[in-house]
């Protein structure tokens, strides 16, 4: 019994050694190429891209109608673009599947103490997402708090620029 206990650790550990950080890549080789290269552009040439799909605009976000009903906002400031977030669709969901276990062993121990410390925060949305922070890759994760730890949407921000 022992010797299956070590045994079962010990594929545990590698497996979790292996695991290697979520990168920026794959995160946008999952959401439509157009969102996942945004960058420097301003609000005039986002609206011009995104003419049919704008749902409302102004001076501080674009929303739009991606996949569905205002499920992607790009986030301006000073009418230059500065994050987009999108809400997963199936695809996306389907795409992302263990994700979230990838994303969380490649955090240090401070990061995932502060996870921890948000889920047990007093309010009324608290609990109902976890969110993985990764500023380094210019990005932020927000999955579902269910078992299959779903993907709930992506933010992201040019590597080099401030985070949302």
């Amino acid at each position: 019994m022992k010797k299956l206990i070590f045994i079962l650790f010990i594929g545990l550990t590698a497996n979790a050694f292996s695991m290697e950080k979520v990168k920026r890549a794959e995160i946008t080789s999952l959401v439509p190429k157009e969102l996942g290269t945004l960058s420097s552009e301003d609000l005039n040439s986002l609206t011009k891209k995104f003419k049919k799909k704008i749902s409302e605009k102004n001076d501080s976000a674009l929303f739009l109608n991606y996949f569905s009903t205002n499920d992607v906002t790009i986030g301006l400031n000073g009418k230059k673009y500065k994050y987009v977030l999108i809400q997963a669709n199936e695809e996306i969901v389907e795409k992302s599947k263990g994700l979230f276990a990838r994303a969380y062993s490649g955090l240090t121990d401070a990061q995932k103490l502060k996870i921890t410390e948000e889920l047990k925060s007093p309010g009324h949305e608290t609990g109902r997402t976890i969110s993985i922070d990764l500023p380094e890759e210019g990005m932020k994760l927000e999955f579902d708090n269910n078992e299959k730890k779903t993907l709930h949407s992506i933010v992201l921000w040019p590597v080099d620029g401030e985070h949302p």
